[in-house]
């Protein structure tokens, strides 16, 4: 095929910018499908569907115990929750930047580079965006459960597979 590109750098910056282009949906789809997904892998079979709505009714226990927040609580946790997140993206934007100019400074200057010093901040780098997901996550659900909506959601979650173990379980005979 004559138009695709032969270069290994034409095929980096393609892969780039589509990177670049879906990184955001993906993670919004994520935070979205995550609930979602645990739900559904959990109402596979019995004992897995008894564990989840044990772990759910578990954590509205827990949250329950907690007072609901304020209108003031709730702009505050969103407030450090979006700084929180600004603060890990800078420092990602951050890093990857010194990523860049590293591999633009190595591939024009000629100088060697350890491939080990690049492969350590690629897997910081890595390392450094599954943390970024995992505390965005823990202060999304720390703001939604927070709130009666988010309990609420919870409960109904909790409603809807039981309805489901009910489904699964078998029925006896003899009782019929």
């Amino acid at each position: 095929m004559a138009w695709l590109p032969h270069d290994v750098g034409t095929w980096g910056l393609i892969l780039g910018i589509l990177t670049l282009l879906t990184a955001i949906p993906l993670g919004i789809a994520s935070n979205l499908l995550a609930p979602k997904l645990q739900n559904w892998w959990a109402s596979r079979s019995i004992a897995s569907l008894q564990k989840r709505i044990e772990k759910l009714e578990t954590r509205l226990a827990e949250v329950e115990a907690t007072p609901l927040y304020s209108n003031f609580e709730w702009v505050a946790m969103r407030g450090i929750a979006r700084i929180g997140w600004l603060l890990i993206s800078a420092f990602e934007l951050f890093l990857w930047t010194i990523i860049m100019i590293l591999a633009v400074w190595v591939d024009t200057s000629g100088v060697p580079f350890p491939k080990s010093v690049v492969i350590a901040l690629m897997g910081f780098f890595m390392v450094w965006v599954a943390k970024h997901g995992q505390a965005r996550q823990m202060f999304h659900q720390a703001v939604i459960e927070g709130t009666e909506n988010g309990r609420t959601d919870m409960r109904a979650t909790i409603e809807k597979l039981k309805g489901k173990l009910a489904k699964k379980l078998p029925k006896h005979k003899a009782f019929q």
